[in-house]
């Protein structure tokens, strides 16, 4: 009985364990299939957007645009918006032979602006002239202003302008919307100083010596006293000649006296009595005999310096100037000397 017993549990034991264990299921599920295309459903004319897809194991992604075939057959798809509108883009999947339905997405590209209307406002001014320049845009849309590249704070059809700078001038203006600025229109500005002369102060010439008269103000029209209309003139004689400047910003006049000295020799003086012009610097000796002062005198027989003896006398001015010399020995010695350069006196 007791065997018998022991045969009987041991069984049931066998069979509870047999039945504990679990079983296997060896046949593969079927892949999961994706259920949307991602991607940017409201990119701007110009854009490169980028649409993806979960693509399972074994199969192959077929994309198309308006149902135009795109190249390639990976999970994502490159689209750069050649044009706005509205598109759709499909993806079908081809998995073994099963060919499922497309998935589909819509997408509206929107448009870069066009170009602003011409701007409008004077493109030939005066220095520190102050105008106004406008153009048009659609609707919803704003202005970017540059000056000569620079941004403007202003985003109207609008633009104040008071200018600084001469010369050619450039002004630029975009029509800016969600998707940018569009492409650009110019307006050059041909922007002109005031006119100002300065013929110089009034000034000596030798005889021989030529005079440039330079009225400045380039491309300006001119009228000299002398019937000329350049720039420039040559003066080699006595007078008082002026000259009128004429621009777009309005006109000016300015007049020099010319004095031209002639008959005059440089050098007419004692032999005894040496003197050396250096810049502004003068030397004199007396051969044998001793300096006691040292006159400078016009030509019109005024005193313009007196000086005690020295090595060097310093004489700024300029033209015909007599250099009197008196000695202890109770002498006098007058040189008559030319000085071209140096101040008026």
């Amino acid at each position: 009985m007791k065997p018998l017993l022991w045969m009987l549990l041991f069984l049931t034991n066998s069979v509870s364990a047999f039945v504990q264990v679990p079983v296997t299921d060896t046949i593969v599920p079927p892949p999961e299939f994706p259920e949307i295309i991602t991607g940017s459903q409201y990119p701007c004319e110009g854009e490169l957007s980028y649409y993806t897809c979960d693509i399972p194991i074994g199969c192959q992604a077929n994309w198309f645009i308006n149902s135009i075939p795109q190249s390639g057959q990976a999970d994502t798809l490159e689209v750069v918006w050649w044009q706005p509108g509205s598109f759709e883009i499909s993806m079908q999947l081809s998995c073994d032979t099963l060919l499922l339905q497309p998935l589909t997405l819509q997408v509206t590209v929107g448009p870069l602006p066009n170009p602003p209307t011409a701007i409008s406002g004077e493109d030939s001014t005066c220095l520190s002239s102050t105008h106004t320049y406008s153009t048009q845009v659609n609707e919803n849309e704003t202005c970017q202003w540059k000056v000569n590249g620079i941004i403007q704070p202003t985003d109207s059809t609008f633009l104040s302008c008071t200018w600084t700078n001469s010369g050619i001038q450039e002004i630029e203006v975009r029509a800016i919307n969600e998707c940018g600025p569009g492409n650009p229109v110019f307006l050059y500005v041909q922007v002109d100083e005031w006119p100002v002369v300065f013929l110089g102060n009034d000034t000596t010439l030798f005889d021989g010596e030529t005079l440039v008269l330079d009225a400045g103000n380039q491309g300006a029209g001119y009228l000299w006293s002398t019937g000329e209309t350049t720039q420039t003139i040559l003066v080699t004689n006595s007078g008082n000649y002026w000259v009128n400047v004429t621009n777009g910003c309005g006109e000016t006049t300015d007049t020099i006296r010319v004095e031209v000295i002639t008959g005059m020799n440089q050098n007419i003086a004692h032999p005894e009595l040496e003197v050396t012009l250096s810049g502004d610097y003068l030397t004199a000796h007396v051969k044998r005999q001793t300096m006691l002062t040292l006159e400078v005198w016009d030509i019109q027989g005024r005193l313009i310096s007196e000086f005690n003896p020295s090595e060097k006398y310093y004489i700024p001015q300029k033209g015909i100037l007599i250099i009197r010399v008196t000695t202890r020995e109770g002498m006098a010695f007058n040189r008559k000397v030319i000085k071209k350069s140096g101040s008026n006196y």
